[in-house]
């Protein structure tokens, strides 16, 4: 019979701990039985009686050996059990808070109801302005869409319980019926005590709890990974990280540890394969040496090149990694580094380049989550120059938060602001195929940008997902990755807080209304000179669309005399100590009215086109 969630709420992980104690101190008698079968052995005593009596006492030893294989095998059954239980008890508890602080009830059976007063007439506060309702209806239908999602939410988490139950059930249900009633535990055969103990201990010993199916849902993947216990989680950290290390919805804190496990497993198979590659090139043209170019096995050797190139990038790509995610101030390969507190948030390798996400800053609790989306040319490889940017970014983030009196020091500024580069797409290159093939991963084709928005938008659910608290979120979007990070906001239940969009050749939509952020949340900066900011080739220029907040690029100086430099072209606009900067700093931090917006002129290329 499946467990209803009133009956998994009264489920007490102490007395499967209790019972599998009474069956430590059953082993132990068994133990001391066995003793006594040996001290009663006949050893001068002989003649049939005598060969009757160690007869009698063999089948007795036999019947110990039988029972102890049993009580072994149920009580690591029962601590197994145990362990499940205390995880499944710590997610219900998240449920019964989650469900309060959120005005959600659930009944006897598991089912959610939406029990909050309508608001009525009241407005909403969107980054502390007040917006009546009655001007802003974008604003009430994301609301009811947020209230439908913390209900979809609660049920995912009850039907995670339910399901975590279940499989723990027919768990310990194996071990009793094939186990112990079918007498497959009694038919092992234990030379002795001792070794019933282990194969009991042993038999059929069960696998941590798999996650669900395929990639599964942001909000299902946290409800399963905090469904499991400590220890659970450990071995799938260790034992299966491959389950989890690209799973969005489980904790940054997890992601990354499994990321590390994998990565030095990884960087051996791909220098492996890269050694292969080389040697097969150089077969091919040693076979061929003499065959002149008629005889040539061109296409062959090509294929072979190809598997060359892709290892080379795999192999760069994951020393990138494994160099930015030194830390504690020692490197891997000992030497002194400065520490900066990285996630290795994403490490996927089932494209042809390397996808990866690497975080600057602690993504599970830090208040304010910034996630920026480079464009063309971006790649793993070469990551580390965004990755100091969002360094940069972080710390003029922290350094606001401590002006503004949020904070009373940079250091504890810092660990409120997490920085993000996400590359978990295929975003096109400074190739010939890219550049003129307008099919695959071209940069004059929205596919790259569509298909990596999809996996974009579940990478910000699960931001939202895997936390408890309500995260401030701002989307970065540059370049190709603005037109990446618009087509992700057009999903639904993204958490994104606002947008920063800059040198974008369009967003995908025209109408802002069709983004998931707040009305009055997007915002774009097109610095003088950049051209690609005008050439509108995914949706209309963001400069003219309607309800953008327009960014300042142009220098300026604060009213405490700092002075900020102002940027030109497509690739400053993450420059240290720029206007740029400042600005996407208070978007992280959630003070856009502490923007420089509009532009002391609008740029050439908008005066050309007739601005």
């Amino acid at each position: 019979m499946t467990a209803t969630w009133s009956q998994i709420k009264k489920w007490a992980p102490e007395a499967l701990h209790d019972a599998a104690e009474e069956l430590r101190s059953i082993e132990d008698k068994l133990i001391d039985l066995g003793d006594d079968l040996v001290k009663v052995e006949p050893t001068h005593w002989t003649g049939t009686a005598a060969d009757g009596a160690k007869k009698e006492l063999t089948a007795i030893g036999e019947v110990l050996e039988d029972r102890m294989t049993e009580v072994a095998a149920v009580r690591r059954g029962l601590l197994t059990a145990h362990d499940a239980v205390t995880g499944i008890q710590s997610l219900v508890a998240d449920i019964i808070d989650f469900a309060a602080s959120n005005e959600l009830s659930i009944d006897a059976e598991g089912t959610v109801t939406d029990v909050k007063e309508p608001e009525g007439g009241a407005g909403i506060v969107v980054d502390k302005t007040y917006i009546p309702p009655e001007r802003d209806p974008h604003n009430l239908e994301l609301a009811a869409e947020e209230r439908q999602r913390l209900v979809d939410k609660c049920v995912t988490m009850i039907e995670a319980v339910l399901r975590r139950a279940g499989y723990l059930d027919q768990e310990l249900t194996h071990v009793l019926n094939n186990g112990v009633l079918s007498g497959e535990l009694a038919r092992m055969d234990a030379p002795d005590l001792e070794t019933a103990a282990q194969d009991g201990d042993n038999w059929r010993k069960p696998d941590v709890y798999p996650p669900p199916e395929g990639k599964g849902t942001p909000d299902l993947n946290s409800a399963y990974w905090n469904s499991l216990s400590p220890s659970e989680k450990l071995k799938v950290i260790l034992g299966h990280p491959e389950w989890i290390n690209n799973r969005d919805g489980i904790a940054a804190d997890a992601r990354d540890a499994a990321n590390r496990v994998l990565l030095p497993r990884y960087l051996a198979e791909w220098e492996r394969k890269l050694r292969d590659a080389e040697a097969e090139q150089l077969r091919i043209v040693t076979e061929h040496a003499d065959a002149g170019l008629s005889g040539y096995p061109s296409q062959e050797l090509s294929d072979a090149y190809s598997r060359y190139q892709e290892a080379r990038d795999k192999v760069d790509s994951l020393k990138m990694a494994e160099k930015l995610i030194d830390r504690d101030g020692v490197s891997m390969d000992g030497k002194a580094v400065e520490k900066d507190d990285k996630q290795l948030l994403a490490l996927d390798l089932s494209q042809e380049r390397a996808q990866v996400a690497i975080a600057t800053g602690d993504v599970d609790v830090a208040e304010n989550v910034a996630v920026f989306t480079p464009g063309l040319s971006s790649n793993a490889k070469t990551i580390d120059g965004y990755d100091t940017d969002m360094k940069n970014l972080r710390e003029r983030s922290a350094a606001l938060l401590v002006k503004n009196g949020d904070a009373l020091t940079q250091e504890a500024a810092l660990d409120n602001v997490a920085t993000v580069v996400w590359l978990g797409y295929q975003s096109p290159q400074t190739t010939p195929d890219s550049l003129f093939n307008l099919t695959g991963d071209s940069v004059a084709s929205a596919k790259s940008a569509s298909d990596g928005g999809k996996n974009l938008a579940e990478f910000y659910s699960g931001i939202t997902a895997s936390r408890d608290d309500d995260v401030n979120l701002t989307a970065l979007g540059h370049s190709y990755g603005s037109t990446t990070t618009g087509y992700a906001l057009q999903q639904n239940d993204t958490g994104v807080d606002r947008v920063g969009f800059f040198g974008s050749p369009g967003i995908s939509v025209d109408d802002l209304g069709k983004l998931d952020v707040p009305s009055h949340s997007s915002f774009y900066a097109e610095a003088d000179g950049d051209a690609v900011g005008d050439f509108a080739t995914f949706g209309k220029d963001p400069t003219k669309i309607d309800g953008m907040t327009h960014i300042n690029t142009d220098a300026a100086k604060l009213a405490n005399g700092e002075g900020l430099s102002g940027i030109s072209g497509h690739t400053s606009y993450l420059k240290d100590g720029s206007t740029n900067q400042y600005n996407l700093a208070n978007l992280v931090i959630g003070e856009p009215n502490a923007l420089i917006t509009g532009w002391s002129g609008p740029p050439l290329g908008e005066v050309l086109r007739g601005f």
